[in-house]
């Protein structure tokens, strides 16, 4: 029979050896935990400085994309007064002129303008925008210009896009943003009753026949770019009786 002493010294040799690698173990994985802490704090301090650098350049980029605009729609307001726009009069008319400028610039990658067209421009007293610069920019050749010869009409300002049965949305779209780019509110749209004004345009004044002010609101870029049909753009089709126009 084994010396029981023997068993106990074993024991005790196995408990010291247990007790020695459960250190072990708790240091080792305290160091890796420690180690992990280290490079998780490492890695979001890391992120927090590509964060702020970012941040700092998204407020740098945000301030230069402001200039631009800046600049951008100082050069659109030079352009707008190249063509006869006076801000001193018509501020009010400002934003929606520089939309339509955007408008018909993208408008004008889709499609061409109808060069044969025949545009009779009735040119009125407060009529400052030289309107027919611009038609003859876009390639419109065919261009009457002419003086209204009714009174009640002279002191007044264009606000009608009238056209014939035969013209195309897009030419209809076009010349409405030149309108607008130029200045002017247009308020009314509407078909030409001839037969033989079928194939034209006339950029004329729609006014109520007792000379008071017209209050009908003016088409919006928007209303006329999101237009899917000469009817949806058409603001009154069968004119009163109680207007007059040219």
């Amino acid at each position: 029979m084994e010396n029981p002493e023997y068993f106990i010294g074993e024991i005790d040799k196995r408990e010291r050896q247990a007790k020695k690698r459960a250190i072990i173990f708790i240091f080792v994985s305290v160091v890796i935990s420690l180690s992990y802490i280290f490079y998780v704090a490492e890695q979001i301090k890391h992120l927090q400085e590509k964060v702020t650098a970012e941040q700092v350049r998204f407020d740098d980029a945000k301030q230069k994309a402001e200039l631009y605009e800046r600049l951008r729609d100082s050069y659109r307001i030079q352009y707008l007064e190249a063509k006869g726009l006076d801000f001193r009069n018509k501020s009010s008319l400002l934003a929606e002129s520089i939309k339509a400028d955007s408008a018909l610039k993208k408008l004008l990658e889709e499609n061409t303008t109808n060069s044969h067209l025949t545009i009779k421009y009735y040119r009125k007293s407060l009529d400052q925008q030289k309107v027919w610069l611009s038609l003859k920019e876009l390639g419109y050749k065919n261009i009457v210009e002419l003086e209204s010869v009714k009174v009640a009409l002279k002191n007044g300002e264009t606000n009608t896009v009238a056209f014939g049965r035969n013209i195309h949305l897009f030419d209809i779209k076009v010349i409405s943003l030149i309108l607008i780019r130029a200045g002017f509110k247009v308020q009314y749209l509407y078909y030409l009753e001839k037969a033989e004004k079928a194939n034209d345009i006339e950029i004329i004044r729609t006014a109520p026949s007792d000379g008071s002010p017209e209050n009908r609101p003016a088409t919006s870029v928007g209303e006329i770019i999101n237009a899917k049909s000469i009817d949806e753009i058409i603001r009154n089709a069968s004119q009163s009786n109680k207007h007059i126009k040219i």
